[in-house]
């Protein structure tokens, strides 16, 4: 089945406008963060009103730009003033003193620590509390040996509970770092569901939010209209013979080795929603214009031209749980696929980690909603259709040309990201 080329949701032009307003919404975000953060003492204001501690702002990220240009606007604070150690204990007594008689007090806490090192061995450099609007606390701890005691009472004090970003991981490094106890804070003074929380991943390290119990599983990501699906718009080949297959195969092969660099293919399969269940479909999308889909049902073995394709030194194939696909494809068919494992793969979620700087379990569909503020459709009376039936639906043809072409999309902007800001395989700074 063939369908007129049209052009694709995300060409390129629009993939680097979406990078550089993302770089320039990053960027304007950490200036935000450190604006609101460093704060001299005369100027922090503690609330009072214990009822008010819990004031939360993260409901107010519902519109991104208009909560980072409101700190930005309202905030006269030098960006170059913060805490000392001292005055970071003054603070932290004045909110001891208000807890004996307060409610719970929900504090976010994350850490600050360099990004730009080769061994990526860091210490903890900076310490961010808040619990309010506007009431965050952020002093430098780098040169300490041991965190300052009223810090260490207020995050272990019975009225309250901490959440942030790899909050246990924090933690863990606070006691790595700094010989500092853990073992209360972990016990009590967690919010449960905050160790569940799947929290939005910028380029920096560190963040402030900050989340009271009632709207703790609040989405964090970008909210948008779900009628905006991301959808693949350019040509679709659909084969199901064994020749036709193989032909297809050919001309792929043709272009990587044409190629005088690595050739990317958007990869991926569908098989029916059953235990035993064959591999049925293979999706490759080798660019924004086109996209391949091979139906294996009733075919007892791969053509070896597909084979040596995926096993070509030049080529590439990336998407999500990619290598579980590859197993899958070897067990399902009885083929070798050691060398595809470990010279021809590109794991999406890794490489969105790496990039991002955070350790999330990715969907395909969150990194796409992460990245391009688009949604991709997941119907699941399409994802847990019978992908064996030959007669493939418009709709289950769209869908997996889409899975095959988001993947696409997504390395080839993580991987402009990652050269772009000097990343290694690591997710390290290179120079």
């Amino acid at each position: 089945m063939e369908k007129k080329p049209v052009d694709p949701i995300l060409p390129q032009w629009m993939i680097r406008q979406v990078t550089d307003d993302r770089s320039k919404k990053i960027s304007n975000y950490g200036k935000s963060v450190q604006t609101t953060l460093f704060q001299s003492k005369n100027e922090i204001k503690i609330n009072k009103n214990p009822a008010n501690l819990n004031e939360n702002f993260s409901s107010k990220r519902s519109s991104g730009n208009q909560f980072i240009s409101n700190h930005v606007k309202d905030s006269t604070v030098p960006v170059d003033n913060f805490l000392s150690t001292y005055e970071c204990g003054v603070q932290c007594e004045k909110i001891l003193n208000l807890l004996d008689n307060s409610e719970k007090l929900v504090l976010g806490l994350e850490l600050d620590w360099p990004s730009e090192y080769k061994n990526c061995v860091y210490k903890t450099s900076t310490v961010h509390i808040c619990f309010g609007e506007n009431q965050c606390i952020y002093f430098n701890v780098r040169s300490l040996q041991k965190l300052p005691l009223a810090f260490t009472l207020l995050i272990k004090h019975p009225n309250v509970k901490l959440v942030g970003h790899n909050l246990i991981n924090d933690l863990n490094k606070l006691k790595r770092d700094f010989n500092f106890d853990t073992k209360t804070v972990l016990e009590q003074n967690i919010l449960k569901e905050s160790s569940d929380l799947n929290l939005y991943c910028e380029i920096h390290n560190w963040s402030y939010y900050t989340l009271n119990e009632q709207t703790v599983e609040s989405p964090i990501e970008p909210s948008i209209d779900e009628s905006f699906e991301l959808k693949f718009k350019g040509k679709t080949y659909y084969y199901t013979e064994f020749q036709d297959i193989a032909e297809a195969s050919e001309k792929l092969l043709s272009l990587a080795d044409l190629s005088p660099e690595e050739l990317v293919l958007g990869f991926d399969q569908e098989w029916p929603p059953t235990a035993t269940g064959k591999v049925s479909l293979m999706q490759i999308c080798p660019n924004e214009h086109e996209c391949y889909i091979f139906q294996f049902s009733g075919i007892r073995s791969l053509p070896k031209v597909l084979l040596h394709l995926l096993k070509h030194p030049k080529v590439k194939i990336t998407g999500l749980n990619i290598k579980n696909d590859i197993r899958k494809l070897g067990k399902d068919f009885k083929i070798d696929v050691f060398s595809i494992l470990n010279n021809n793969t590109i794991e999406l979620s890794t490489l969105a980690n790496q990039v991002l700087n955070c350790f999330e379990r990715w969907s395909l569909a969150r990194i796409v909603l992460n990245q391009f503020g688009v949604s991709l459709s997941k119907d699941p009376k399409v994802r847990c259709s019978n992908w064996a039936n030959k007669d493939l639906s418009e709709a289950q043809l769209m869908y997996a040309a889409t899975d095959a072409y988001a993947s696409l999309l997504c390395y080839l902007h993580l991987d402009r990201l990652r050269r772009r800001n000097n990343i290694d395989e690591n997710g390290c700074k290179s120079y």
